[in-house]
């Protein structure tokens, strides 16, 4: 038995080895050649993506929606998140990203956890539900109308809030995404 332990490790041993220096010498270079290339790849490309991000305004939403929506405030909810637990709000959301078409034009609510990053240049904003672990997180896209500023026209990052309006299906590079088009803030 430890002699057969002994030869898996060396065996495990030996192989991250070789990885090693198959991975460098792959494109006949020497493994010291190629951390080095490496390196300075990164650092041209971090260097470069620093510098497009100055150029552009990364507060522009990356979606954006005029005033001219069909929900107001005596709109009916067809998707009252804030009613729902957990498992039927992800289970609908998760139906929502496989099955867009069927919830264009409803009206949905949702409270969770304010959220914006930039993607490719642009903000992006999300509305996050949690499970009660915190490990499993399900939300909606949110797309601001026209006019609104980031942050002063939005809620503190991370805080909670809940966002109504209707649901549409937007184009971007990566094709159709359902987003909720939000017209009314509480937080």
């Amino acid at each position: 038995m430890r002699k057969f332990l002994v030869l898996v490790i060396v065996l495990i041993v030996f192989s991250f080895v070789s990885c090693k220096k198959l991975r460098a010498t792959s494109v006949n270079e020497s493994p010291e050649k190629s951390e080095n290339s490496l390196q300075s790849q990164s650092s041209v490309s971090a260097s470069a993506l620093s510098k497009d991000l100055e150029t552009q305004n990364i507060n522009a939403p990356f979606f954006t929606a005029s005033k001219t929506t069909t929900f107001n405030e005596n709109s009916t909810i067809n998707y009252d998140f804030t009613k729902y637990n957990y498992n039927v709000a992800s289970s609908i959301i998760f139906d929502m990203m496989v099955d867009a078409e069927k919830y264009v034009n409803k009206t949905a609510k949702i409270y969770g956890q304010f959220y914006s990053d930039v993607y490719e240049g642009f903000r992006i904003f999300s509305i996050i539900i949690w499970d009660a672990t915190a490990c499993c997180p399900a939300g909606l896209t949110i797309v601001p109308v026209d006019g609104t500023k980031f942050p002063e026209d939005f809620p503190e990052l991370n805080s909670y809030a809940t966002v109504s309006g209707t649901l549409q299906l937007l184009s971007s590079v990566e094709g159709e995404n359902l987003c909720l088009l939000a017209e009314k803030w509480e937080y």
